[in-house]
């Protein structure tokens, strides 16, 4: 509500109070730097942690290291059920599409480079 204006007013009473969806929107490069995991699929953050530790070294290694989290955590809650876990899914899909949409452009470039 703005300083100016009377709380009471129906303008005022009809202003929405800002949602939460904006800030897990931008969670998403932490999630996997913090690894947080759901309690569901713990037995992956193993995984998510190797890739962690060699993404600077080895990326292709680090990428299948995710990729088989994700098989894993599918496989583990199917339905997406556990808390957190459809996000937690989510979130490491679009992680997976956006390396390997980088690649994809950096492969075509090398391509048509030569």
């Amino acid at each position: 509500v703005m300083p100016t204006q009377n709380v009471d007013s129906p303008k005022a009473q009809m202003r929405r109070a800002p949602s939460r969806s904006a800030a897990v929107t931008t969670v998403s490069m932490e999630v996997f730097d913090n690894e947080v995991v759901p309690a569901s699929l713990a037995s992956i953050s193993p995984i998510l942690r190797v890739a962690n530790e060699i993404e600077s070294e080895r990326p292709r290694v680090a990428y299948l290291c995710r990729f088989y989290a994700f098989e894993k955590a599918h496989r583990l809650d199917q339905s997406s059920t556990g808390r957190g876990v459809r996000q937690f899914k989510t979130l490491l899909l679009q992680r997976l599409e956006r390396v390997t949409t980088f690649y994809s452009f950096k492969l075509i470039y090398v391509v048509h480079a030569k």
